[in-house]
């Protein structure tokens, strides 16, 4: 069943609204000119007001991007425009610059969420003391540098029309970066795209693990760490024919990546929630937290039980093989 504007538009204003924990709601709607007009009512009306006025500015900014490339002959039919509805934009803790989001979360579930890769994410916060009264979602407010949903196979391809999007991302990110009291949220880039096309914007060079503070085009200056892609740990589980990697192999390369990726949650955590922490003192403590010794076998298990399938008592089982081998050598 196909959905009115209407119904769009509280779908996804809802979302917005439940995962800053605002209690704002819609109110009636009405059409005037040709344009439907939407009432907020809530505390928070007036900021909403604001920001999604900014927010729908950027948008037109990459609708009309998104028609040039179509002009261009680069857009492919299986491609949607999207932008990222739904999400966080009053009460955020941090904002997260990816790719582009996969085409299912528009056309299967219309919720930016459900992409395998922030379900991965959340788990990781989750395991970082991401406060569990509060929404996660706080945490994982999305600035896709395409707004466009495709197959997840399309990175590639989309290569040759991520120039396009610089204003945009670059508009996007300014408009989610900034609080309304000038508190500037921490960003965590995430993937070889991402911290790809954000180093070209500022004559930089990024590495996963690292800290910096940067300053954008706008003059803004923002704490950020550069974190795998999400999905990175489970397409290097992931079991190929061809590959004669051996199991064993495939959990030894997990548990690096996991390991990056527990101590970009804690610093995403850490400064989220406290942005005057020093970004890298959050840094030092994350890497403190889970490379010292003391988590290994946690991460152990957790990358035979979340890669590689096994129960907890085989994965229990396997580690304390590990272990002892570990010892004898």
């Amino acid at each position: 069943m196909e959905s009115s504007l209407e119904d769009t538009i509280r779908h996804y204003l809802n979302q917005t609204f439940r995962r800053d924990a605002s209690d704002c709601h819609l109110g009636d709607f009405h059409e005037s000119n040709g344009h439907l007009y939407a009432e907020i009512v809530g505390r928070d009306a007036e900021d909403y007001k604001k920001l999604l006025d900014g927010f729908l500015s950027v948008g037109y900014v990459g609708l009309n991007t998104g028609r040039q490339i179509n002009r261009d002959g680069k857009w492919d039919y299986r491609w949607r425009f999207f932008l990222s509805h739904g999400l966080g934009m009053l009460n955020h803790y941090t904002v997260q610059l990816m790719h582009f989001p996969p085409d299912y979360v528009m056309t299967l579930y219309q919720d930016h969420m459900e992409a395998g890769t922030t379900r991965r994410w959340t788990e990781i916060l989750d395991l970082n003391g991401a406060p569990p009264e509060d929404n996660p979602d706080k945490f994982q407010t999305l600035v896709d540098i395409l707004p466009i949903a495709a197959p997840s196979n399309h990175g590639s391809m989309m290569n040759p029309v991520i120039d396009y999007f610089t204003d945009y991302a670059m508009s996007l990110l300014n408009h989610l970066l900034v609080k309304k009291d000038g508190v500037v949220r921490p960003l965590v880039v995430f993937g070889s795209p991402a911290r790809t096309w954000l180093g070209n914007q500022l004559g930089l060079t990024f590495a996963v693990g690292e800290v910096h503070v940067v300053t954008l085009p706008s003059n803004i200056s923002v704490p950020l760490l550069v974190a795998n892609h999400p999905s990175y740990f489970y397409n290097a589980m992931a079991f190929d024919a061809e590959d004669p990697t051996s199991e064993e192999e495939r959990h030894l390369l997990g548990v690096t990546i996991m390991e990056a990726d527990l101590v970009a949650g804690s610093w995403q955590v850490q400064v989220g929630l406290q942005p005057s922490t020093d970004p890298v003192d959050a840094l030092t403590l994350a890497e403190a937290t889970w490379l010292s010794g003391t988590m290994d076998n946690f991460i152990c298990k957790l990358v035979w039980i979340d890669g590689l399938d096994k129960t907890e008592a085989q994965a229990e089982a396997l580690c304390h093989k590990n272990t002892i081998y570990l010892n004898l050598n």
